[in-house]
């Protein structure tokens, strides 16, 4: 068999599930046809009988927004994503594939793009509500592309998928042993019962997060599936009214086509008070102006130093990747309902995670060492 083969047995087994309903929603590339149809012929003897695809032309929508003023792009009906909505209704599993072209919308001025990613995220609120509350089964998963290779500056680009990604005969296997290692972080982590944590690098970063009471970290294994193919992470949402200080990126944030790179971010009261960034600083703006909660943070994850991505030297150019090879934090909405957990239209990671970061709870005033040079140490 070849790997593309064994990827899709592992996205079947580990990514996907039919237990709510047997229709299915698929969102990919146009230039990833091939792979899908291959998905589909797999699915062909199931009783799977109903699947939307969404396929998607990125040169087309470059051109369309190149071409478009802000208000044709509103009054445009390409970038409603009201059929999520529908499926979400239909309590559908999501195969979202990401396939990026990164530099593509270099030339597209940051006003539209913010635009496309409010009327995209305002148009399958119903989604939205169920897939952050883990309602319906949904994945988010890598496909290879040649454009994104060459953007790279890489040759092997595949093969480097497919072994971050745990591809090849005992990929289920893997996936396994790694559902393993994660909760024995995360059942250390959460019998703490943490008051705060306190994330300081080189950088600048001194950021001190409340937790909410019982708090819980989750991680791969956590939920039905898979929802990021590939996941290195544990994760929690903090209290979003305890955030005091600053935290700077360490890795540039792709967002929907635009890049924001080299910036820092002051909270008071847990709301972002001051922000700053070298590049693509509308685009920052455009995110934390986007409603009420998305200047307060929704999730903290940690991911080590030394993460199967982190170990490629590479920066993937897309959050899907880049975020499993550092830790990071979110703006915007966080997990679950709770009176401390932050509503919000938008989830955006951004990377802080360095070879140097020191990550210290406290309890009761007495310090906890969680993570020293950007690894755990509990």
């Amino acid at each position: 068999m070849k790997k593309e083969d064994y990827y899709i047995d592992l996205i079947l087994e580990k990514c996907v599930s039919f237990k709510h309903s047997k229709s299915l929603f698929i969102s990919y590339n146009s230039y990833n046809e091939g792979f899908i149809q291959k998905l589909l012929k797999k699915l062909e003897n199931t009783k799977i009988n109903d699947i939307y695809l969404e396929c998607i032309d990125p040169f087309y929508e470059h051109d369309l927004l190149a071409n478009s003023t802000c208000e044709q792009i509103e009054e445009s009906k390409y970038f409603d994503s009201s059929i999520y909505d529908e499926y979400a209704k239909k309590k559908a599993a999501f195969l979202m594939f990401v396939s990026p072209i990164p530099g593509l919308m270099n030339d597209i001025d940051d006003e539209k793009l913010a635009l496309v990613s409010k009327i995209k995220s305002s148009t399958k609120k119903y989604f939205v509500e169920l897939e952050t509350n883990y309602k319906i089964s949904w994945s988010i998963l890598p496909l290879y592309n040649e454009y994104w290779e060459k953007e790279l500056g890489i040759n092997n680009l595949e093969d480097i998928l497919y072994k971050i990604c745990k591809v090849d005969k005992k990929a289920s296997l893997n996936w396994t042993d790694q559902i393993e290692r994660s909760k024995s972080f995360i059942n250390k982590i959460n019998k703490l019962n943490l008051d705060y944590i306190v994330l300081e690098n080189g950088l600048g970063t001194n950021l001190k997060l409340g937790l909410p009471k019982n708090y819980k970290f989750e991680g791969v294994g956590e939920t039905e599936v898979l929802v990021n193919m590939p996941s290195y992470e544990i994760f929690t949402s903090p209290d979003c009214t305890k955030a005091e200080g600053t935290v700077y990126s360490s890795r540039p944030l792709y967002y929907n086509g635009a890049v924001i790179d080299d910036f820092y971010l002051e909270f008071k009261d847990g709301k972002v008070i001051k922000y700053g960034a070298k590049k693509g600083k509308k685009i920052l703006q455009s995110i934390i102006e986007y409603d009420e909660g998305s200047s307060r943070l929704g999730e903290l994850a940690f991911v080590e130093s030394d993460s199967p991505i982190s170990k490629t030297n590479i920066v993937f150019k897309t959050t899907l990747l880049d975020e499993n090879a550092s830790c990071h934090l979110a703006l915007g909405r966080g997990f679950g309902n709770g009176t401390k957990i932050n509503k919000s239209q938008i989830h955006v990671d951004f990377m802080f995670g360095t070879d140097d970061l020191k990550v210290t709870g406290t309890k009761d005033n007495e310090e906890i060492p969680i993570m020293e040079n950007g690894k755990f140490i509990i």
